[in-house]
């Protein structure tokens, strides 16, 4: 099936947020709540359920998505294409590149950690800091150093830069992914997680979003650090 791309500007800031979306895990709730824009994916209803297997398709625990969210435009184009009985055996699958995706962090899903927030900034965040990184997140600013560390990129295969922002509550972990456009033209994928306690659920919250250059990475964090603090 043929997929289409779909790059939007990325947003600093949220001036509201639309609503919130409940889920009910193990008898217990987490609330996610939805930046202005976006739009939460339905992942048992079609058609919003082959957008939703796609996002997490290739994950190391896709048992563990929650929630993603894409670009309300887009989606609600597409679902209204493919509630048309003529349009939906023309109706590409749409690929976002910016978006976010809510996952549960592994193993902790019987875990019930009210009131252990700290646990993020004592235990998880340090396990980040000690992973290796193929480069210093703070060496692409050199355009020479940023060549070279793309050039080597292998398709599909994501790239950790390392931590990228801390605040008071948790750590930015960021990985550059290069992938082959319809266009069969070179671009780059930027994604940053961040570890939360959210409910009494243990969570890692991503943003992604296309690399364009260095200032990517700090305008990605603080839209995931804006994202963090609607929640």
């Amino acid at each position: 099936m043929k997929i289409l791309l779909f790059v939007f500007p990325i947003a600093l800031t949220f001036s509201s947020s639309v609503g919130a979306e409940i889920f009910q895990i193990n008898q217990r709730e987490i609330n996610i709540t939805i930046p202005e824009g976006y739009c939460s994916i339905n992942s048992n209803q079609y058609p919003d359920k082959n957008i939703f297997d796609q996002y997490k398709r290739g994950t190391k625990y896709p048992e563990n998505s929650i929630s993603l969210l894409l670009n309300c435009e887009v989606i609600e184009a597409y679902r209204k294409d493919m509630g048309s009985f003529w349009k939906k055996h023309f109706t590409s699958l749409p690929k976002v590149r910016q978006y976010f995706k809510i996952n549960l962090l592994p193993n902790t899903r019987n875990k019930d950690l009210s009131g252990q927030e700290q646990l993020i900034k004592e235990v998880v965040c340090p396990k980040f800091e000690t992973q290796k990184a193929s480069i210093d997140y703070v060496n692409l600013e050199n355009k020479e150093n940023e060549r070279n560390f793309l050039s080597a990129l292998e398709v599909g295969n994501p790239s950790l830069i390392g931590v990228v922002k801390v605040d008071k509550n948790t750590c930015y972990l960021a990985h550059i992914e290069k992938f082959l456009n319809e266009e069969n033209t070179v671009s780059f994928q930027l994604s940053i997680i961040s570890p939360n306690i959210q409910n009494s659920f243990a969570v890692i919250n991503m943003f992604s979003t296309p690399y364009t250059n260095y200032d990517s990475i700090e305008k990605a964090a603080n839209t995931l650090q804006e994202f963090n603090r609607l929640q």
